[in-house]
């Protein structure tokens, strides 16, 4: 009992500290360093959730299967699960994580649940992707820079000792 009143207390402290910097900020004319930090930091980890859950569903073979699948167009659970010699309640728990992901919507339609691909998630992953691989290209011309001109300067000095060696 005192453990949940403790716990009140301070969840009531951290409301009224929150609420204080609001009216601080609303009279300032605009949000604090604070706040806005951490709504980038939202921002950022929404990102990051939707992208490991995207990557965490695309590692499992049967997934990326039912994926390559739906990629050709919409069509039934009963079929998305022929090739695989799995159980249905397999079927229905990696659906539901492909569903968790973004990767495809379901629809019931009669007895019949329809399962369409969803785009957004695999283009959101691609971009992701795509920036990285900018990235590292751009460091790894830079190495390469780096290592051409170091070797251009170690030759030159060597010449150098040389012409100048008796």
């Amino acid at each position: 009992m005192a453990c949940s009143a403790v716990g009140a207390a301070s969840g009531q402290f951290y409301k009224n500290a929150a609420a204080r910097r609001r009216q601080s900020s609303r009279a300032a004319g605009g949000l604090t360093r604070g706040e806005l930090g951490y709504i980038i930091n939202l921002i950022v980890n929404y990102n990051q959730r939707a992208l490991d859950l995207a990557f965490g569903a695309l590692a499992h073979p049967i997934r990326r299967g039912i994926l390559a699948r739906l990629a050709t167009g919409e069509t039934t659970v009963a079929e998305l699960a022929k090739p695989f010699k799995v159980s249905a309640p397999a079927i229905s728990k990696h659906m539901r994580i492909l569903e968790d992901a973004g990767l495809l919507s379901r629809r019931k339609q009669g007895r019949e649940h329809r399962c369409k691909l969803e785009a957004k998630r695999m283009e959101e992953a691609e971009q992701w992707i795509e920036r990285q691989r900018a990235f590292w290209n751009d460091r790894l011309d830079a190495l390469e820079r780096y290592l051409k001109e170091d070797a251009a300067k170690s030759a030159r000095a060597r010449r150098l000792k040389i012409k100048g060696a008796p």
